[in-house]
């Protein structure tokens, strides 16, 4: 996995070397977070950074400890814990681990991972962490190393979901979405990218209350890739560098001619290009032609029929956008405005749609939910 240290680059604030002491050969962060969050991603690379500016040439063994049944919040929360522990393992450092998350239908992927080869199994953790498949798990990191290396992710993927007896109907629409998710991580960023996807055991479903018929599954999809590109750009250079341009890419312009009258601190110029990039036949991809793709349309239609809730976000830079699935819909025209009037020529986006991340990714990282029903 490349580039993971400019995750402690862009994040650089540091713990204080004050509160850093060696315990019998061992230094200690012990969190009393409740959840396991982007907030505790955040303290932990503090930790890290504190050390590494204290002890600048000493390799002490680092041992993490959390509150008993701590509550992770969401699959790319412990994700990002893997990569930061898989940069410190090939540094050099000694990792232990402390904790027992609860059980959680969008976290189950946490009790096949290859945190539980960090202690007793170094190398089965570096292994793991670049390729596994156990159980309902399978992750690999993804390289751009030949032309056919998104086909054969996708063979993978598709074999994947069969063996674990995810409806045929659907298959080819989760395999569309994770396609598109990696296609963008290494293309858009030009940088490996790390995939991982786990499949619930069947399970109930209430929905407004009201206990559904039949049993369902859950999907649970994270991609990360960690570059100096964010989201947006390639769109931006697009714009910027193309003479001559659809319909379509010139209507982007007359959106933010619109839009950038708007901007504001929680609706800003990054989150608009952001939106643009998820519109239907509007791409910054290397091997899109200037008419546009049809990628984040699978996307956005598979989220907005299957996502169980709205914690389906994906952060770049410090901006989080949210997918909530109420006001996914395009208009007439294919445009989907974010906003309850669904309506992108006369509206911003609602406020509940981006935020600050409490960490800056520098890449770009996907956190995807999905449900639906089991077969019989």
């Amino acid at each position: 996995m490349d580039n993971i240290d400019k995750l402690f680059a862009k994040n650089s604030s540091y713990m204080s070397g004050k509160t850093l002491k060696i315990e019998k050969a061992k230094i200690f962060f012990r969190s009393k977070d409740t959840e396991f969050s982007f907030k505790t991603i955040r303290k932990i690379i503090e930790f890290i950074n504190g050390v590494k500016n204290k002890y600048k040439k000493q390799k002490i063994t680092l041992c993490f400890s959390f509150e008993e049944d701590i509550q992770i919040i969401d699959k790319l929360s412990y994700i990002l814990l893997e990569c930061i522990f898989y940069f410190l393992v090939k540094d050099g450092y000694k990792i232990e681990l402390y904790w027992k998350p609860q059980e959680k239908i969008t976290t189950d992927g946490v009790f096949s991972s290859p945190l539980l080869r960090l202690v007793s199994h170094k190398a089965d953790f570096l292994q793991k962490f670049n390729f596994d498949t156990f159980g309902n798990h399978f992750r690999k990191v993804v390289r751009e190393d030949k032309p056919e290396y998104l086909s054969k992710f996708s063979t993978d993927v598709r074999s994947f979901l069969r063996m674990r007896e995810v409806p045929e109907e659907y298959i080819e629409e989760v395999t569309d979405i994770c396609e598109e998710l990696v296609g963008n991580g290494c293309e858009h960023a030009e940088t490996s990218c790390l995939f991982d996807i786990d499949v619930t055991e069947k399970h109930g479903k209430l929905h407004e209350g009201i206990q559904q018929d039949g049993e369902y599954i859950g999907i649970n999809i994270a991609v990360v890739n960690f570059s100096e590109k964010l989201f947006p750009d390639n769109l931006k250079k697009v714009i910027n560098e193309k003479l001559e341009v659809s319909e379509r890419y010139q209507k982007v312009m007359e959106l933010y001619n619109f839009h950038n009258e708007k901007f504001n601190d929680n609706y800003t110029e990054t989150d608009f290009w952001s939106l643009m990039s998820l519109q239907h036949k509007i791409s910054g991809r290397n091997d899109e032609s200037i008419t546009g793709g049809f990628g984040s349309t699978v996307l956005i239609n598979s989220l907005q029929k299957k996502a169980d809730n709205d914690n389906c976000y994906f952060v770049s830079g410090s901006r989080l956008i949210f997918f909530l699935k109420d006001i996914l819909n395009y208009d007439e025209d294919d445009w989907i405005g974010f906003n309850k009037e669904n309506n992108i020529h006369e509206f911003i986006p609602d406020d509940d749609v981006f935020h600050k991340s409490p960490i800056k990714i520098p890449g770009t990282a996907f956190n995807i939910n999905l449900v639906m029903r089991a077969s019989e």
